[in-house]
C-alpha cells in the first residue's frame, strides 16, 4: 500500500506543474488582449470599430468571471 501511495504522490507532483502552466499562459494572453483592445478603443472613433472592441473587452472580462465562478471565488468576481 505504501509503494502505491508513493507512486501516486510522485505522479501528481509531476502532473501539477504541467496542468497549471497552460492556465498561466492563458491568463497572460488575456491580459495582453485586454490591454490591446483598450488601446484600440481609445484611438478609434468609428462607432462600428468601437462596438467590436467593446464586445471583445466584454468577452475577455466574461472569461475572467466564468473562471472565478467555476473556482467558487466570489470575492474576485466582485472585484472585476
Amino acid at each position: 500500500m505504501k509503494p502505491m501511495i508513493l507512486i501516486l504522490s510522485l505522479c501528481l507532483g509531476f502532473v501539477e506543474p504541467v496542468i497549471s502552466s497552460p492556465a498561466q499562459a492563458k491568463e497572460d494572453k488575456r491580459v495582453e488582449q485586454l490591454e490591446n483592445e483598450n488601446k484600440k478603443l481609445a484611438r478609434t472613433k468609428d462607432p462600428a470599430n468601437r462596438a467590436k472592441s467593446l464586445m471583445k473587452i466584454a468577452d475577455i472580462t466574461l472569461s475572467y468571471i466564468t473562471e472565478d465562478a467555476n473556482a467558487n471565488d466570489f470575492t474576485k468576481m466582485k472585484l472585476r
